[in-house]
């Protein structure tokens, strides 16, 4: 990508550190004679923002703040839960769940205000890959999987927290009573280990190993082009988020959702906060998880009216709550209060 470019109304600058800088100043040296930060003050220098709007990188207001000339209000938008207990430099947070509002709300001092703004997506893209019957059938094709084949899909990294191993005993006690289910597996697997506390690899390792044990009903697909990923979703007929932990909000939902895909996920963190059980997707039973998570794929698969039935739903959802013409109403509407206080 260039360093700078403006398109659709939008100025884009674009930083970028190479690998040779990395190798001799950080990894070698141990120092940074330009750091992103000063490389990002540079830019606002050049650009005098009245607001500085920077995604989960609270620490570096911090560090751009002193540097500038001028006052711009600054707002920390984070995505994730780290263990943050002072504003900072922020005069705002904006969270992506209330579930992550509330986190923050407990820790960080009471004259900052918290917002929350959900994530958003793209509906289109994913809604024209699901009318593509060509190229689903071509991407069956390639992966495998017949055209009577039910596709059960997962995307996201192939981590612990992701629950990926609960999915696959799942999947095996789905395949004692279903002749017709796949399971697909989309994300980054991580294949080289750093060091014998990699836990991430070993994981990663035990879940090839569990995948080669089930046989060619499940299909590892590993990291794909984002521009991909909607024609995986379009081969889907049921999306599985088995997440073991908090999730702060979860975008594999709402993407599943654009798809016209049901979803199963974790009753945990942010999702319960749009997704209703029963109503446009269904919720895991956290104190059983592989044998009700089992249990609702093997009903999606075979009952046509309620996957159809939370198909709309989630899409309903999506429409209402989900397009970035939403997403764009509601920031503008937090600039709007910072600006005028």
């Amino acid at each position: 990508y260039p360093a700078y470019e403006y398109t659709g109304g939008v100025h884009f600058h674009r930083i970028s550190v190479g690998k040779l800088y990395g190798r001799v100043f950080n990894k070698w040296f141990g120092v940074d004679p330009y750091s992103y930060a000063a490389r990002v003050v540079k830019i606002l220098r050049d650009i005098s923002p009245t607001i500085v709007h920077a995604h989960n990188a609270h620490e570096l207001l911090r560090d751009v703040a002193g540097r500038l000339p001028f006052g711009p209000r600054f707002i920390s938008h984070l995505q994730n839960e780290f263990a943050i207990t002072s504003a900072g430099k922020a005069d705002l947070v904006i969270t992506c769940s209330a579930y992550l509002k509330g986190a923050y709300v407990s820790r960080l001092p009471s004259r900052v205000e918290v917002h929350t703004i959900y994530n958003g997506v793209d509906a289109r893209r994913f809604r024209q890959s699901a009318e593509n019957r060509e190229a689903q059938a071509s991407l069956r094709g390639r992966l495998g999987i017949p055209a009577s084949g039910k596709v059960i899909l997962f995307v996201g990294r192939i981590v612990p927290e992701k629950g990926v191993h609960l999915l696959l005993e799942a999947f095996s006690l789905l395949l004692a009573t279903s002749t017709e289910a796949y399971l697909v597996l989309v994300g980054e697997i991580r294949e080289e280990g750093k060091g014998s506390s990699d836990h991430r690899y070993e994981y990663g390792r035990r879940i090839v190993s569990r995948c080669r044990e089930l046989g060619d009903r499940v299909k590892v697909v590993g990291v794909v082009d984002p521009e991909m990923v909607p024609q995986y979703y379009s081969i889907g007929d049921a999306a599985a988020v088995p997440s073991v932990f908090e999730e702060p909000f979860g975008m594999v939902v709402i993407e599943a959702m654009a798809a016209g895909v049901p979803v199963i996920a974790s009753n945990k963190g942010g999702i319960p906060e749009y997704l209703t059980h029963g109503v446009n997707g269904l919720l895991i039973d956290d104190s059983r998880p592989v044998e009700d998570l089992a249990q609702k794929l093997g009903s999606l698969l075979s009952d046509a009216e309620l996957a159809e039935r939370l198909r709309r739903g989630g899409q309903r959802s999506v429409d209402e709550r989900f397009t970035w013409e939403k997403i764009a109403a509601d920031t503008e509407q937090v600039y709007d209060t910072l600006l005028a206080s």
